[in-house]
């Protein structure tokens, strides 16, 4: 699947805000990118008057696209800002890191995890999950994000803490 513009963007933006530092840091030369969120606990309509308390702009269509969006499959394939090739890998157990490591060698450990984005109905409003660990467990955390878009450009409004090591 071809990401939107729209998709794009978000992405782009969450990896320029959260990401690049440690990227040019570890000096990455590609990213491995669970199929779907390994790390993401699991969020039900009950989690929304929670979130909805710490963001009252946050929409209900937003946070229901967010969990049917959620738990598909990845759309990102690239990131273009970046310009570092992406891999996407299937993950159902911890394990499975160790044959992971087998197929790239040169892999550092670090894992970047995004979910799909889910949209309010009047597409202005965006909400995804973002992760980043070291397989060792050395360090990461996750967070759910939210944007709102402006004038045709996307703007980090809130950023929701799930978990950290």
């Amino acid at each position: 699947m071809v990401l939107g513009q729209m998709e794009q963007d978000i992405y782009e933006l969450t990896i320029h805000k959260y990401a690049l530092s440690m990227i040019e840091y570890n000096q990455i030369k590609f990213l491995l990118m669970p199929e779907k969120p390994f790390m993401m606990p699991n969020l039900t309509v009950d989690h929304f008057t929670y979130l909805k308390k710490e963001y009252p702009k946050l929409d209900q269509s937003t946070f229901s696209s967010f969990l049917e969006n959620s738990s598909q499959s990845l759309h990102l394939d690239t990131l273009n800002s970046i310009n570092i090739p992406v891999f996407k890998v299937q993950i159902s157990e911890a394990k499975d890191w160790k044959q992971i490591a087998l197929i790239y060698p040169s892999w550092s450990g670090l894992v970047f995890e995004f979910s799909n984005v889910g949209y309010n109905e009047a597409l202005d409003q965006a909400m995804l999950y973002y992760a980043y660990y070291f397989v060792e467990g050395a360090a990461g955390g996750g967070v759910y994000l939210l944007y709102k878009k402006k004038r045709e450009k996307w703007k980090f409004k809130k950023q929701f803490r799930s978990w950290a090591i």
